[in-house]
């Protein structure tokens, strides 16, 4: 899920034209902990998802790629 989290997070960063800095002052971190998320050697605190998931509109399953890791699964 790591993976699948710091790819979402990437790609939504991109389609809302936002740099590390622009996301991180968003979310109250360093630009450093957004390229932590983004490269998956860190993941955000429960406070730091929930901003994410505020500030995009978007729901759990789209930045965790829950839904999709269960159906890939029920499909083996």
């Amino acid at each position: 899920m790591r993976k699948i989290f710091a790819k979402n997070l990437k790609e939504l960063r991109k389609e809302h034209n936002l740099t590390q800095e622009d996301l991180g002052n968003i979310l109250g971190v360093t630009r450093i902990m957004v390229s932590y998320y983004e490269i998956g050697r860190s993941v955000p605190s429960f406070q730091v998802l929930e901003k994410i998931i505020k500030y995009f509109k978007i729901n759990p399953d789209q930045i965790l790629g829950t839904y999709m890791e269960i159906k890939e699964e029920g499909n083996e």
